[in-house]
């Protein structure tokens, strides 16, 4: 999914290689808002609520290439797509860094803070942004909960 949806022109392309899932793209901004593309990886089949209450946060395995990248937990108890997220600070080394995202370091962008509930989670998101054309180039080997 990406900002095609709101009169934007970015495109993306998943792909799966080696067992790894490669995010590609260039983002392409609509006139006066910023482009945007996401990859939604739903935790269970027919799209239901998983409990991951028992887990601490997000664990993955990635690479970054190119471009800004965060991770949202998407819980159906929001309605309005703001979803808890954290970005994902990592240098683009051409190296897989590990890293953890507590479930309780990830904030809403313009709705009211409030706590995300692990227990209502029914997919994870992989996002990039940017207020100017760019390109973006992830690999994520692993994505799960720690």
């Amino acid at each position: 999914m990406n900002d095609s949806v709101a009169g934007g022109s970015s495109e993306s392309e998943v792909t799966v290689q080696g067992g790894k899932m490669h995010l590609t793209g260039n983002l392409i901004p609509p006139r006066g808002q910023p482009a945007w593309a996401s990859s939604i990886l739903l935790l269970d089949a027919q799209g239901k609520p998983m409990d991951a209450s028992g887990y601490q946060g997000i664990r993955l395995k990635v690479k970054i290439n190119q471009g800004l990248m965060s991770v949202s937990a998407n819980s159906a108890e929001v309605e309005n797509f703001d979803y808890h997220a954290a970005p994902v600070l990592i240098k683009a080394d051409d190296k897989f860094h590990e890293v953890k995202l507590p479930f309780t370091s990830l904030k809403r962008a313009w709705s009211e803070q409030t706590t995300l509930d692990a227990s209502t989670l029914n997919s994870l998101s992989i996002v990039t942004f940017a207020m100017q054309q760019s390109a973006y180039d992830f690999v994520i080997d692993e994505i799960g909960f720690y």
